[in-house]
């Protein structure tokens, strides 16, 4: 059962869409947003980095910037970013 909802904004999607357009393994883009989407989906507060009234989230290849609305039970991804293989 899902705990909260996540929507990704439109400029989010764009960038998700650019990241895997130019991956060289498009599968692991898949497999992170996918992930992104499952703990956003149970465990958002507790699984995520809270900084300035946003939340981070990396999972695999990909690190995702979302405010979490805790009333409405609502995750919004607002941004989306490849993640610095260095770290």
């Amino acid at each position: 059962m899902k705990r909260f909802v996540v929507e990704w904004l439109p400029t989010a999607e764009e960038q998700l869409a650019a990241i895997w357009s130019t991956a060289q393994e498009p599968d692991e883009i898949t497999e992170s947003s996918h992930l992104i989407d499952k703990v956003l989906e149970q465990t958002p507060l507790e699984s995520t980095t809270a900084v300035d009234g946003y939340c981070f989230l990396r999972r695999g290849t990909l690190v995702a910037l979302c405010p979490v609305d805790k009333a409405r039970r609502i995750v919004t991804v607002v941004e989306v970013k490849a993640a610095d293989a260095g770290h």
